[in-house]
């Protein structure tokens, strides 16, 4: 298969559960944006599913892929799922357009769905809001008045509302207020801290358990913290069994998992139990979902720095524990500080010193798409832009893999009794 480079952005509804994504194929010029891509979004998704699932990148949930004037190509809109695919167009490049205006109408009575992106009311009446299903609306740079004076002109529409680039909780706030029906950015991974949350009983029990495996306590110690919560238990075993994690056999009891796993492992499975542990579905969790994404990247990304496996996981608790200040709404050193990591954990965190804290700046880098801050930081591991877009889609894609996986086995389940 022709290698593609492709990334996704959840599209959240109104309980912060995913119900879509946002699908976009990165180029290998990314590091450089002012060089024109090698290919289009339409010929990149072409590509794509010419050899490939839609189901491998979004799932059973819906994608929202933005082709612009690549809608004219009946070749590349061909092979597209109707049926769990809506379009993306932007008013603001195609306003002129006839041929493509006519040609999304074509589309519409085939019964494709379309979403018009960045849709600016000041700007002109759209025609491609009659074939609109979603409008956009941008929440970067804008007050609660003006968002107000676009949300009411569109509820005149049928079509829901989707606000993008929403990269603050205050921003989440007024989108909320105005009654937007999807949200799309940062802002769930993105939390300022401001006041603590409340840590639930079943959490302490796990920051109180990763003390015990980072000082390399007995193994009772540790059972016994488990033995305090059934459903603590019952929620590193629904984990481990889960097919992210692919263990070969069938894990049913504690002891079991630890030795099976070692305590470096288990460390893993621990801090992840932090942000499922009081889910009972975490398959709609954007922030589980950053959470195992972002690990698995880091940990892809010291083998291939490093060629170390002990470099790798602790990569990977690096890349997820970068998250607990957003769990808890506590400054990260104040939280960092409780758990007796290793030396080198703790100083990527919290300094994003050492190997581990450049690759954790990378990741973070990339989803902020700082190129410049990003080339300079890759170069001096000796990462090629290549490495690191093929990771990232990795990480995406067997994420994705494991969700399909777990839903595959939990049909056949149900099937069989």
């Amino acid at each position: 298969m022709n290698q593609s480079f492709m990334t996704r952005n959840p599209l959240l509804d109104k309980s912060r559960n995913i119900v879509g994504y946002e699908v976009r194929f990165r180029d290998i010029n990314a590091f450089r944006p002012d060089v024109i891509p090698t290919k289009s979004q339409g010929e990149a998704l072409a590509l794509f599913l010419k050899e490939g699932d839609l189901r491998q990148v979004t799932g059973e949930k819906l994608a929202l892929v933005n082709l612009g004037p690549d809608l004219v190509n009946n070749h590349i809109t061909a092979l597209v799922p109707k049926e769990r695919v809506v379009l993306g167009i932007s008013s603001e490049t195609s306003l002129e357009n006839v041929v493509l205006i006519e040609q999304c109408k074509v589309l519409h009575e085939q019964g494709y769905r379309f979403c018009l992106n960045k849709f600016a009311p000041d700007k002109s009446f759209s025609p491609f809001l009659q074939v609109a299903e979603f409008v956009e609306l941008s929440a970067t740079g804008k007050d609660h008045a003006r968002m107000a004076e676009d949300v009411s002109l569109v509820k005149k529409l049928p079509a829901k509302l989707l606000a993008s680039d929403v990269n603050s909780e205050e921003e989440y706030a007024i989108c909320q207020d105005l009654g937007f029906d999807l949200y799309e950015g940062r802002f769930y991974y993105k939390q300022p801290v401001a006041g603590s949350k409340s840590v639930s009983p079943s959490q302490l029990l796990l920051l109180e358990l990763s003390a015990h495996l980072a000082r390399d306590e007995d193994v009772y110690k540790v059972e016994a913290v488990f033995k305090k919560n059934p459903e603590l238990s019952f929620g590193l075993l629904k984990l481990i069994n889960s097919a992210f994690f692919r263990v070969q056999q069938r894990v049913t009891s504690i002891r079991q998992a630890i030795a099976l796993l070692g305590y470096g492992n288990l460390q893993k499975w621990v801090g992840l139990l932090l942000f499922t542990v009081d889910h009972r579905d975490h398959t709609f969790n954007p922030l589980v979902e950053k959470v195992l994404t972002r690990g698995r990247m880091m940990e892809l990304l010291a083998e291939r720095v490093t060629g170390s496996k002990t470099a790798a996981d602790s990569a990977f608790i690096v890349g997820m524990l970068s998250f607990v200040d957003v769990l808890f709404g506590k400054p990260l050193k104040e939280i960092v500080e409780k758990l007796s990591l290793a030396d080198e954990i703790r100083d990527a965190l919290t300094e994003r010193a050492g190997v581990l804290g450049t690759l954790l700046a990378i990741t973070e880098d990339l989803d902020d798409e700082k190129y410049e801050e990003l080339s300079n930081k890759c170069t001096s591991l000796g990462i090629r832009p290549i490495d690191l877009l093929s990771i990232e889609t990795k990480a995406m894609l067997e994420y994705q893999a494991s969700l399909n996986d777990d839903l595959r086995r939990v049909t056949q389940e149900k099937e069989a009794s």
